[in-house]
């Protein structure tokens, strides 16, 4: 039985360059998230007076998707209100989703 025996120098210079594409990979990477990220687009024409978005909780600091998170739920929390003395009124005894 012959057993094969490679070569040392192979394998440490193998061991080298994965090591440097490892490095080059990790630089590279680091170098694309340290981009700042602008929270608010230029272009963008805000309707909502500063007294507005206090009303209904949207801060300075928001992402577009929590903005729309909050009025999505002020708007659910609004029609909730305004379908418990609908109900009333008709007289339906139809159970409100919370």
């Amino acid at each position: 039985m012959k057993i094969n025996k490679s070569n040392g120098m192979l394998k440490l210079l193998l061991v080298i360059f994965l090591g440097l594409v490892a490095a080059v990979i990790v630089i590279f990477s680091r170098g694309k998230s340290e981009k700042s990220i602008s929270t608010t687009p230029e272009g963008v024409v805000y309707d909502v007076t500063k007294q507005e978005q206090q009303e209904l909780g949207i801060i300075a600091g928001d992402t577009p998707h929590d903005t729309l998170k909050t009025l999505v739920g002020t708007l659910k929390k609004s029609v909730r209100i305004l379908k418990k003395p609908m109900m009333k009124m008709s007289g339906l005894n139809v159970k409100i989703k919370r």
